[in-house]
């Protein structure tokens, strides 16, 4: 890679411009050197004249930095990376491709540094030079594998720094070398990350230091013309200027999601299993499957608890004990043990039915329990003298006392049921259900559409919540609550 040697120098006016002189004179003119004046170029006839004594500017300056150009080259604007250059190019793009500022690295105590630290760890750009021989930063992998037992290793060069763990070693101190093989005194641990750099090696990015595999002779260069550095955040240099950088409206406005809310529906036909309408129909179909199991298995266990109470003082416990535990953990266990029973998980409607009965339950076991002790004692002590059977009791005196809390419990058991749902669907990467297509848009990132998502689940467990006080309406029409 060739670079701008500077040749001769820079070579300030004698006078100092004062907003009135116009006649300028040098120690050393030279006819072709290149005029500057602060970080702009001077053009000859249009904005100066060439004397015997020196130039003469068409205007009068103001107190500026007027030089005469001497060398190759000068840099106007560093962060720009804008340059004068003596000598006019006939073809800029080939300037573009084949000339760059060489920025040699500083030298501290055996070491060298780079003109700014904080580099990039990845960098491919980044070039490095000896003189004008390209140095290379390509790591060698050990020919053994780290298994945490092997203590010797080969590698394809003979010399090189070592790293493990990306931290440099010493030889001698941390490992002896014989050519190309190395040997330390304890192996390395299992998988750790051991390499060899035969050029050199960043051994910290944030300083920008380098460690050279051999020491430089005596006055050659180390010199980079590439390299790229993290700078300041886009968003600003402090947390707070951050925080107010970012969008405003991570929750879309109202309007966004009701211009959103009709196309979104439409998106599929209704023949296609993406289709949203046939999302609502399976997850609502999963919730009440859901519904009538745990339902019967509430009023089953509620029944024999008031009847026995030693199997309810035996059984309450664990019933307790059972909703402790997280759905998100038990629904992978669920369908590891579904799966291994030959059922596909992904289409079948079985575990958001199991999910759901689970939570479902124990709210119907409570709610009926306490719904068939709700009677009142005179009430009882007048059927045992009318010897009536225990089937009559429950008939006609715990199954009318019990409808009411029976329904709350219901109802209740509902929401729960299609969270269940939900969170079964989304487990089981099941694609027919309201749970899977959530979790498609949030990992695409639909902010509308994940609330619009949002809305139908919550209108849809409305609507099944009113569905259960339609049948209470029908069963128990002397309850209205």
């Amino acid at each position: 890679m060739p670079r701008v040697n500077c040749l001769g120098r820079e070579v300030a006016v004698l006078e100092i411009p004062d907003g009135q002189r116009q006649l300028f004179s040098f120690l050393h003119p030279s006819q072709d050197a290149l005029m500057l004046l602060d970080d702009g170029v001077l053009l000859e006839g249009e904005d100066y004249t060439r004397t015997p004594e020196g130039i003469e500017l068409k205007i009068a300056p103001l107190p500026q930095q007027s030089r005469q150009l001497n060398a190759d080259f000068a840099v106007l604007d560093e962060a720009k990376g804008i340059i004068a250059l003596r000598q006019g190019l006939k073809d800029i793009k080939e300037l573009a491709m084949s000339i760059t500022l060489a920025q040699a690295l500083r030298q501290e105590d055996g070491r060298y540094y780079f003109p700014q630290a904080n580099l990039v760890d990845n960098d491919k750009n980044r070039r490095l030079y000896h003189n004008d021989v390209l140095l290379s930063e390509t790591a060698e992998r050990p020919q053994e594998r780290v298994d945490g037992v092997t203590a010797s290793f080969s590698f394809a060069s003979a010399s090189g720094i070592i790293a493990l763990d990306d931290k440099s070693l010493k030889e001698d101190a941390d490992y002896r070398r014989e050519g190309n093989q190395i040997s330390f005194n304890s192996p390395p641990a299992r998988n750790a990350k051991l390499r060899q750099y035969p050029d050199y090696y960043v051994s910290d990015l944030t300083k920008g230091e380098v460690l050279l595999a051999t020491n430089l002779p005596q006055g050659d260069m180390l010199w980079t013309d590439s390299y790229t550095v993290y700078s300041q955040p886009s968003c600003g240099t402090t947390l707070m200027q951050c925080f107010y950088a970012l969008p405003q409206h991570p929750v879309p406005f109202p309007h966004w999601i009701a211009q959103r809310f009709l196309p979104f529906i439409q998106k599929y036909p209704l023949q296609d299993e993406r289709n949203v309408l046939r999302a609502i129909l399976y997850t609502s179909s999963g919730t009440i499957a859901s519904l009538i199991l745990g339902s019967l298995v509430g009023i089953v266990l509620a029944v024999l608890f008031v009847l026995l109470r030693p199997l309810e003082r035996a059984l309450l416990p664990w019933v307790i004990a059972s909703q402790t535990v997280p759905i998100i953990a038990l629904v992978p266990v669920l369908l590891l043990v579904l799966g291994n029973f030959g059922i596909t998980i992904q289409t079948s409607l079985l575990p958001t039915a199991l999910i759901g009965a689970y939570i479902t339950f124990f709210p119907m076991v409570i709610g009926t329990v306490k719904g068939l002790r709700s009677v009142d004692p005179l009430q009882l002590d007048l059927m045992r003298s009318y010897a009536a059977s225990p089937f009559q009791v429950f008939s006609k005196l715990r199954f009318p006392a019990a409808v009411p809390f029976f329904f709350t419990s219901l109802k209740l058991a509902t929401a729960a049921a299609l969270v269940g749902a939900l969170v079964a669907e989304t487990e089981s990467n099941n694609r027919k259900g309201l749970g899977f297509q959530i979790l498609g848009q949030v990992q695409s990132g639909n902010v509308a559409d994940v609330w619009i998502l949002l809305l139908i689940s919550a209108f849809l467990g409305v609507a099944l919540v009113a569905l259960v006080g339609l049948l209470q309406r029908m069963i128990a029409p002397w309850e209205r609550s």
